[in-house]
């Protein structure tokens, strides 16, 4: 997964958002994040050599 990772930081910092959208949809459709209340219903999740960081929502996020 730590490919995945990079290229998806990658695309973000070359400010590459459409590609970027399609190479974490393999992440966001492999890994869930579960809240104390139950799985959440939309994360971002990026790590950089030992650095995570995420945000996520109750709510899908919106587009544009």
């Amino acid at each position: 997964m730590k490919p995945w990772f990079d290229e998806s930081l990658a695309l973000m910092e070359a400010e590459e958002y459409e590609q970027f959208d399609n190479a974490y949809e393999r992440i966001a459709d492999t890994l869930s994040l579960v809240a104390p209340s139950g799985p959440v219903a939309e994360f971002l999740l990026h790590t950089s050599d030992d650095r995570a960081w995420f945000r996520w929502s109750d709510e899908p996020f919106e587009d544009g």
